[in-house]
């Protein structure tokens, strides 16, 4: 199965509801391309990056069932990552389910997700077990550590980007898919801490695709920024990702999370990168990825 960005939108999404800057006003009026929903990933059948509120339309969109998820990669507690009400979708289907679906990520992000998941039970159900105890497990990840989950090899490393919990930095992902292809899900990012860094330069691995953040766009953010990439800590992140060895001009690099402060549109954004060393390629929702 071919890996598929459901999703390349920042947490207001484009057209966002309440906007009317030239980006949003732009794709109410293009459609297609032009609109993103929040940012999830789909590995494979069995695996998820992500969770958002737009999980139903994007599934929907691209005729794919969650049927078989086995596995969700939460990078961090916002909101647009892990929408808590939608996971009770799992509890609307027949025949029923057996078994519950893993829910990965920090011990911080999992406490908010507990946190999230208590506000959804209905008073009949008070004192008995949850949708969300019959259906998930949350389970702990530590960063740097590599697990071998459902045929993959999975590493978080840490992100510069807070989620809700005190002190909760978010995951990227390093997994190795079941047919051994490596590859980084970077999103939300911001320019790494130290150790990220050096977990990347000693790793050894040279990934076969990214998948990489690039919130604002062309709206410019200070150098070296925690939280999230414009189009110029992108570039720096990238030097030094290559002067790594963890990517060279040939790898597939599909930019995700991009926000309405960004004004390129898609073929715009294509233009804009075709003057760049590396092999960029603006996502849009829906792209597979062989």
């Amino acid at each position: 199965m071919k890996s598929v960005i459901l999703g390349t939108g920042a947490s207001e999404g484009i057209p966002a509801p309440f906007c009317e800057c030239p980006t949003c006003t732009r794709a109410r009026e293009m459609g297609g391309k032009y609109n993103r929903t929040r940012s999830d990933f789909l590995i494979d059948e069995e695996s998820l990056i992500d969770y958002g509120p737009d999980i139903y339309n994007q599934c929907v969109k691209n005729g794919i069932s969650l049927r078989g998820l086995k596995n969700i990669f939460i990078t961090h507690s916002h909101e647009d990552h892990i929408f808590a009400s939608e996971l009770m979708l799992r509890s609307a289907c027949r025949p029923f389910l057996e078994g519950k679906v893993k829910i990965f990520g920090s011990d911080l992000t999992l406490k908010q997700i507990t946190h999230f998941a208590k506000q959804y039970v209905m008073p009949v159900n008070v004192g008995k077990e949850t949708f969300f105890e019959k259906n998930y497990e949350l389970v702990p990840l530590e960063a740097y550590k590599t697990y071998d989950i459902s045929g993959m090899k999975v590493t978080p490393i840490y992100a510069s980007h807070y989620g809700y919990g005190v002190d909760e930095l978010g995951y990227n992902y390093i997994i190795t898919n079941k047919e051994g292809k490596t590859f980084l899900y970077a999103s939300d990012t911001g320019w790494y801490r130290q150790n990220t860094w050096d977990h990347l330069k000693n790793c050894g691995i040279k990934f076969d695709f990214a998948v990489i953040e690039c919130t604002y766009g062309d709206h410019e953010l200070p150098d070296y920024l925690e939280g999230h990439f414009d189009y110029k800590n992108l570039k720096f992140a990238l030097e030094k990702l290559e002067d790594f060895g963890n990517i060279d001009t040939t790898t597939p690099l599909y930019l995700t999370h991009i926000c309405h402060l960004n004004t390129l549109g898609p073929d715009e954004m294509v233009d804009f990168f075709s003057s760049w060393d590396w092999n960029i390629i603006p996502g849009y929702d829906g792209l597979q990825i062989s």
